[in-house]
This record gives C-alpha cells, sequence and structure tokens, in this order.
C-alpha cells in the first residue's frame, strides 16, 4: 500500500472516533453499553495505537471495525484539532472500564490478560465492589481457548488485558463468535491497574494531561520507546496527514 493510501485511511480511522462532549454524554453512554442488543467491542485510539495501525493494516481494520471507538490521551486529541475535528472528552480505558463494571452489577464477567499472579490480584477489588467474575484466564493462552470459554461460560462482559494489538483481533473473533449480545472491551493495562501493578497518577497530573510522564517514570524500560521515539513517529505522521491531506476532508475524495 503507498503512503498516500495509508494517510487516507489513517485519516479516516481519525474520523471514526466517536466523540463525547460532556459529562453527560459519558454518563448515557455506559448506560447504552448496558443496554446493547448485539455484540459490542470498544476500543481506544491512543498515540501507540495510532501508531500501530499506521504500519499494522490488520489492526487497523480492527480499530475502524469497532462499534465504538474512544479518544485517549492528549496525543490524539491535538491530531484532531489539528485535523479540524472536535476531540470532545479523553475516555480512557482505565477510567471507563471501571465505571462500566460498577453499573453493571448481576451481570457475568470475563476476565482474559496479564500474567496470573496480578490476574488474581486484579479479581480481588472487583469482587470486593460486587463485580461478578464468572472466568479469569491469563494472557498467555491460545486464541480457542479465549473463544471455548466464552463460548462455555458465557460472559456479558468479556475484559482483555493483553495489549496491542493482540486484544483487539482477539475481541472481532469473539465478536464474530458470539450469537447474543456480549460487551468486548479492549483494556490495555487494565487488569495491572485493578491488581494494583501500577498506580494511576495523582489527580494533579492527570488533570494537566501529564500521566503518560508518570507512567514514563513507573515503567521506563518497556515505555521509554513507546512514549519517546513513539512520539516522535506519530508527530511525523500527523505532520504527513496534515500536509498531505489537509484538514476538513481535504484530500480524500
Amino acid at each position: 500500500m503507498s503512503t498516500h493510501s495509508t494517510l487516507r485511511e489513517m485519516r479516516r480511522l481519525v474520523e471514526r472516533v466517536d466523540v463525547i462532549e460532556t459529562r453527560e454524554q459519558e454518563d448515557h453512554l455506559i448506560e447504552s453499553l448496558l443496554e446493547i442488543k448485539a455484540p459490542t467491542i470498544v476500543s481506544f485510539l491512543n498515540q501507540h495505537a495510532f501508531n500501530l495501525a499506521f504500519v499494522e493494516p490488520t489492526f487497523r481494520l480492527a480499530l475502524q471495525q469497532s462499534s465504538l471507538l474512544l479518544r485517549d490521551g492528549v496525543g490524539v486529541e491535538c491530531c484532531m484539532l489539528l485535523l479540524g475535528q472536535r476531540p470532545g472528552r479523553n475516555l480512557n480505558g482505565t477510567d471507563l472500564i471501571p465505571r462500566i463494571l460498577e453499573a453493571a452489577k448481576g451481570k457475568r464477567v470475563a476476565l482474559f490478560g496479564t500474567s496470573p499472579e496480578w490476574l488474581r490480584q486484579a479479581q480481588i477489588p472487583l469482587k470486593d465492589r460486587g463485580t461478578q467474575v464468572v472466568v479469569a484466564l491469563d494472557g498467555f493462552q491460545t486464541h480457542s481457548d479465549y473463544l471455548n470459554a466464552v463460548r462455555t461460560i458465557d460472559p456479558d462482559i468479556v475484559v482483555l488485558g493483553m495489549g496491542m494489538p493482540r486484544q483487539e483481533l482477539l475481541a472481532a473473533e469473539i465478536a464474530n463468535a458470539s450469537d447474543r449480545a456480549r460487551l468486548i472491551f479492549n483494556g490495555g493495562a487494565i487488569l495491572d491497574f485493578f491488581a494494583g501493578r501500577f498506580p494511576r497518577a495523582p489527580e494533579v497530573i492527570r488533570a494537566a494531561r501529564l500521566e503518560w510522564m508518570f507512567r514514563l517514570g513507573q515503567e521506563p524500560r518497556r515505555l521509554a520507546h513507546r512514549y519517546l521515539l513513539g512520539g516522535m513517529k506519530f508527530a511525523w505522521r500527523i505532520y504527513q496527514l496534515k500536509r498531505v491531506l489537509g484538514s476538513n476532508n481535504e484530500g480524500l475524495v
């Protein structure tokens, strides 16, 4: 695929983001997700996802075909503003998924991802809050293992915490194999946060939209490449989008 074709597809992916403007709309979104009538995949577009999607067409397609694609992070906010789009509220999975699970008491929840030790730890606070965890598998099983668990145990909600792009590709498989309403979240490190493996940044840092710096300080070896080198790649690709395609749908026809 040519660079120009990739840029067009990435522009369409950014335009695909579902924009939530207010807290009231976010509350309504949570209510609507608990009343779905079909398999529903919730994914998040952040800087890392953008960079992966730029070079991996299958991952790009998985994000594009998500039932709901939400903006996560200041990087994608800047991208949307530069391209003439309203970015709306920041809706990352670390904040949104706990709110939905809190509102979904009584629904059967599957947890797939992270290591066995941290997966066990993640279940403790969830069960203490009334979440009905009916199956938990670590992130080192085969796709068939997860699909068989969903088929056999039939959870209402599936939380995937495997990282990109594996979780998005598995989410699509689960949705395609589901013949009833099922809510599927691509949650990244959400299970590690539930387990207390990584603390959240203080509220003042989150309010300043600098949580990425806090996380970089916690995991410099793993995240330096993603945030620093990845940040430079992201900025260059956004510049290309703006230069080649312009804003407000210029260059897309």
